[in-house]
């Protein structure tokens, strides 16, 4: 009859009813997104070609040169000097000559690549790879007794296996000899391996983690904010971007075009009157107990991160600075009290505290977004669909991260790493990359540099007896290549060309393609340009001295003191730890709990780190000057001196850019921001 279903039609009602049943729901709500543009050609090429050029250039500039980084932290300065250059000069003219401009998803996309590649021919790899290869060689002395207790161990895999190819690293080639390329194809294979391998898992991390900080989460990014306005079209006729033709940008700006212009002008003509930005007080503090602080008790003026800080909560801002602080209260009471029996046993429990910290910001972060992993685990089983709008799709990225670290596992045990301590090694890394791109993202911080090494729970539970000479040497390599100094980790830029993504509506899958592509161009360009800059100068002669000395000769220390001087299990580091994370959380719920609560936990996860030692100071001024500005205006009060913070890292990146120019063209650095 009219109007009864007929039973095919009730079958198929009840399966599809069943087959809905059974998948996850991934959004409750239908979203209507405007449609992703594809990504244009030329802004790929050119970003390609960026990626390339500031590839080439970065060792010569950061380790010959020594001016200011051309990454350096994760808001890189070659990255602003290319996006001002386009966005300021570049555009103006096409638009007086009537060509077609980059638009602002064009310059998002060449940004994006720029910055996820920026820090691979620095401490994102090669910084560590290239001396710590050859290092153990050439600094064996009578002393030391390197060339027996662990020349002979280092695998062939990681390390040159030729004397004189060390010291020709170390000291520039002969007269009449070439690059010895065959001596290094083995460690440069493996490396290259390893490096995809981990840009991998990141990528696929960045694709299960961006839909809960991005929008569930709404993280601030504060990395992005000045970008953006660079990037936005003028609109109305003009050349060039509304937020240049603001005065408070300017006013701004001028300070650190100020400061930084007298500085750099006496960097080359001492007579220059100048102010310093940089006070140290380990003179000041050489007595009992205050050495106990000495060694990292420091104030820097930095505009960029007072007006980055300006952009923070309130609670991130005092949490950064607060733990600074809570770090020299710590070590003077342990100090007074006669808690340790030295220094250095200080500094293992400050560091273990601090991975606390970082275990329970990665396990609180899982926690609460435990809706969006039981999606994430349902589409990877295949009983959800996954949303098609994301980067990787969930299924793709779930086995790929796990297929990524598994492999990484494997070639680890396969390079002389103990079997049993990959999986620990691994999940320390990537918890520190985990905590490094949060603070980046939500925190702000232009610099992260946890103290901690991935290995650290197991060296403080079972002690440095479970290594043999040949796991030693491994270990320590890759310790110090994957997890010493995140500085310039991609994981963080990677997350903040999706924050764009989303912003401007760019396909976030093309975008993540691209930037893997330029990573992939930055690791072989930049690994050619390393190797013949150091092989034609010499890394003796070059600097900062702590990238072929200092950095180099770690993996070979801490080896000798695991092997020769041994390394007993210490549980107090484990109390750290314990404790570390305890206070973490307490902070973390005290700010869940109470609205008036101050303060944030994430700047635990760095202290006694290099970032905070830097930056608390300029965190400081930024978190002063914004209270009584929110206090007694209001949001309309910030929002109106948001564009003069704006203006100050404005004002530091195009310092940056001349000086980076300057130093090129003379030889002679100067520093805007820390090395």
């Amino acid at each position: 009859m009219h109007g009864v279903p007929q039973a095919p039609e009730v079958l198929c009602n009840v399966l599809g009813a069943w087959r809905r049943q059974s998948r996850v729901d991934l959004e409750p709500t239908v979203r209507l997104l405007p449609k992703p543009r594809c990504l244009s050609r030329r802004a790929v090429l050119l970003g390609l070609a960026f990626v390339g050029l500031l590839a080439a250039i970065t060792p010569y500039n950061d380790y010959y040169v020594q001016a200011t980084f051309v990454a350096g932290n994760l808001l890189p300065t070659g990255s602003m000097v290319v996006l001002l250059l386009l966005a300021c000069l570049v555009n103006p003219l096409l638009r007086r000559l009537r060509r077609r401009a980059l638009s602002a998803g064009e310059l998002a996309t060449i940004w994006a690549m720029i910055i996820a590649a920026s820090g691979i021919p620095a401490a994102g790899l090669w910084r560590y790879v290239f001396p710590q290869a050859v290092a153990a060689r050439y600094f064996s002395s009578t002393a030391n007794n390197w060339s027996a207790l662990l020349v002979p161990y280092g695998s062939k895999w990681l390390t040159v296996q030729s004397d004189e190819a060390a010291r020709w690293f170390y000291e520039g080639l002969p007269p009449g000899e070439s690059l010895p390329w065959r001596l290094w194809a083995l460690p440069l294979m493996t490396w290259v391996l390893i490096a995809l391998a981990m840009y991998v898992c990141t990528a696929c991390l960045v694709a299960l983690l961006r839909r809960q900080w991005v929008e569930a989460e709404r993280f601030t990014f504060p990395l992005v904010q000045l970008p953006l306005e660079v990037m936005r079209e003028p609109g109305d006729g003009a050349l060039f971007p509304s937020f240049f033709r603001q005065p408070l940008v300017w006013w701004g700006a001028a300070i650190p075009l100020v400061l930084h212009g007298l500085g750099g002008l006496a960097t080359f003509f001492p007579a220059v009157p100048h102010l310093r930005l940089h006070y140290d007080f380990r003179q000041a503090l050489a007595a009992p107990p205050w050495y106990a602080i000495a060694d990292d008790t420091q104030v820097h003026l930095y505009p960029a991160v007072t007006g980055l800080s300006y952009l923070l909560s309130s609670e991130v801002g005092a949490g950064l600075w607060f733990a600074w602080v809570l770090d020299r209260v710590q070590r003077l009471f342990l100090q007074v009290y006669k808690v340790l029996p030295s220094q250095v046993a200080l500094f293992e429990l400050m560091t273990h505290e601090s991975y606390g910290a970082s275990l329970a910001l990665v396990g609180i972060a899982l926690w609460t977004a435990r809706r969006h992993w039981r999606r994430v685990a349902a589409c990877a089983v295949g009983r959800a669909l996954a949303a098609e709008e994301e980067s990787l799709t969930y299924r793709l990225a779930c086995w790929g991260f796990t297929g990524g670290a598994g492999l990484l596992a494997v070639a680890f045990w396969l390079l002389g790493m103990p079997g049993w301590t990959t999986v620990p090694f691994l999940v320390g890394v990537f918890v520190m990359y985990i905590c490094v791109s949060w603070a980046a993202t939500n925190g702000g911080m232009l610099l992260v540099t946890p103290r901690y090494w991935p290995m650290d729970l197991v060296l403080s539970a079972f002690g440095g007896g479970i290594f043999t000479p040949r796991q030693a040497v491994s270990t320590s390599l890759l310790e110090q290549a994957l997890g010493r100094d995140p500085r310039e980790n991609s994981m963080p830029s990677l997350l903040n060309g999706q924050k764009l993504a989303h912003e401007l509506h760019l396909p976030r899958r093309a975008l993540l393609v691209a930037c893997l592509a330029g990573m992939v161009v930055a690791t072989f360009v930049s690994m050619y340009f390393w190797l013949t800059l150091c092989h034609r100068f010499g890394g003796i002669r070059l600097g900062p001295l702590g990238t072929f000395t200092g950095h180099a000769t770690t993996p070979p220390q801490r080896c000798t003191q695991w092997l020769q001087v041994g390394v007993a299990p210490r549980p107090l580091n484990l109390v750290a730890v314990g404790l570390g994370a305890t206070l973490f959380g307490a902070l973390q719920a005290g700010r869940l709990t109470f609205a008036w609560w101050p303060l944030h936990p994430i700047g635990l996860i760095m202290m006694r780190a290099m970032c905070l030692r830097e930056f608390w100071f300029p965190i400081f001024l930024g978190w002063l000057i914004k209270l009584p500005i929110v206090r007694y205006g209001g949001l309309a009060a910030y929002n109106r001196a948001r564009p003069f913070f704006l203006g100050l890292v404005l004002g530091d990146m195009l310092m940056a850019g001349v000086f980076f120019v300057v130093g090129l063209l003379t030889r002679t650095g100067y520093a805007v921001m820390p090395l």
